[in-house]
């Protein structure tokens, strides 16, 4: 789909509990990156799509699986190709290690130790055990973490009283509002509420304002998580084809834009097809893709 000689990456929790996989060619003018937050409904119709593509003359991709990795095929010798593993699990112990340092040298400077807050809302299982991961995080580099819990029928005006107290509270450095919410909840104004100088999530108008024009602010944790990977692993983008499957306010899109900055990593040239493109190919002569509908 992106070309042979790939790169293939297998997420992880620390990549926002596997929604994200990247594929980035070695040897080739393409970088690929699929938003599994846009198509985790379309799993069993993109299967059908890319077991099909298999038979194309260049290339195609194998499965999904749970584990959400993602293989590049050459349909010409039915073998994998040559490609390095971006190992998303090393890499966050890594980066939880080099944290773990920074707070330790902040304590023994006399500073205040993180304090990180979540707020979770009903009982949904995929978001306590995804908030559940960051309270076990914050133990393991020595941040101070608080967990808020409240009802799956809360108020709204009670969420959003309880988003203000902490916003006003001066012992947490930053906080999460877990979505999805109950459908009852207006989620945008919910993030709304949140203070700029605290939404470690990025999702704020504020914050995703600044991301487009490069300024200093807090970026959704999945799409950083991808930049770290390709960081770290030295990945060239600069003057690459970058195509991002799908437009979600929470990875697709801002994963979009950070790939089109003028830093690295970035620079690249990105097309953004989404369950609404009809018939897209990306360019290149070792380029296939098909597309689904909900």
């Amino acid at each position: 789909m992106f070309g042979c000689n790939s790169l293939v990456a297998e997420s992880n929790d620390w990549l926002d509990q596997g929604l994200i996989s990247v594929i980035a060619p070695s040897q080739t003018h393409s970088l690929g990156l699929i938003d599994f937050q846009e198509v985790a409904n379309h799993n069993s119709e993109l299967n059908k799509i890319l077991k099909r593509e298999q038979t194309t003359r260049d290339i195609a991709f194998g499965s999904i699986s749970s584990k959400q990795q993602i293989r590049c095929l050459s349909s010409e010798r039915q073998q994998i190709s040559p490609m390095t593993i971006l190992n998303g699990k090393e890499t966050s112990l890594q980066i939880q290690k080099e944290i773990a340092e920074q707070v330790e040298k902040l304590v023994l400077a006399g500073d205040k130790t993180p304090h990180l807050a979540a707020i979770l809302v009903g009982s949904d299982g995929a978001s306590q055990t995804y908030v559940a991961s960051k309270v076990k995080a914050c133990e393991r580099i020595g941040f101070e973490s608080t967990l808020v819990t409240l009802g799956e029928d809360i108020a709204e005006e009670k969420l959003l009283a309880t988003v203000e107290d902490l916003n006003n509270n001066d012992e947490i450095d930053g906080f999460i509002v877990q979505l999805p919410l109950p459908k009852h909840i207006d989620e945008q104004k919910v993030i709304e509420a949140v203070s700029p100088d605290k939404d470690v999530d990025g999702f704020h108008p504020s914050s995703v304002g600044k991301m487009a024009l490069s300024l200093p602010c807090f970026l959704p944790a999945t799409p950083y998580g991808i930049l770290q990977l390709l960081e770290r692993y030295e990945v060239p983008t600069e003057g690459k084809h970058c195509v991002v499957i799908g437009r979600s306010h929470i990875v697709g899109s801002p994963m979009s834009i950070l790939l089109a900055r003028n830093a690295y990593p970035g620079n690249c040239t990105v097309t953004q097809p989404h369950k609404e493109s009809k018939g897209y190919v990306p360019p290149g002569r070792h380029s296939c893709c098909s597309t689904w509908k909900s």
